[in-house]
């Protein structure tokens, strides 16, 4: 990927700055509010150290991010994941919902194909008695079922 200027890819979200405060939909709940505690901390402390020319304050490479997560759901998983062989759902949840936060946009995060495919996986995982294991044929559990329900709701198809 080739550098480029701060300012521009800012500009054109290729980057997005951590001490920018994540959008208030004028709902306070409690964890909104804990999320605003620590975004105006991090933002106080990147004040701090931009001032003193410590450091760049930190951003996230949005391109390269995606890249990575676009090849994680799609298989294409680095092989020291295997020891999350009991998180699967787990697993697709934080991938599908990290592309879902990265993409700002009201259009699918997954094409149709990775849809379909993500939501047999999913209900692989399912079992008779009900719930969801952390892998196809693996006892259900209430923490891998949360997981598998929020990738389904996060696909948000029909299907799902």
């Amino acid at each position: 990927m080739e550098p480029v200027e701060e300012s521009d890819a800012y500009h054109r979200g290729l980057v997005l700055r951590l001490s920018e405060m994540a959008p208030d939909d004028e709902f306070p709940t409690d964890s909104s509010r804990a999320q605003r505690e620590v975004e105006e901390s991090l933002f106080a402390e990147d004040a701090v150290r931009d001032a003193s020319g410590l450091r760049d304050p930190p951003v996230i490479q949005k391109d390269s991010m995606w890249a990575y997560l676009r090849a994680a759901v799609n298989g294409k998983i680095e092989k020291y994941f295997v020891g999350l062989d009991s998180s699967q759902p787990w697993l697709c949840y934080w991938i599908i919902h990290a592309l879902d936060l990265l993409s700002y946009s009201e259009e699918p995060v997954l094409d149709e194909t990775t849809c379909q495919e993500t939501i047999a996986f999913l209900k692989s995982c399912s079992n008779d008695s009900g719930g969801y294991g952390g892998g196809p044929g693996q006892v259900s559990h209430a923490a891998t079922t949360f997981a598998a329900l929020s990738a389904l709701c996060v696909i948000g198809t029909d299907e799902a």
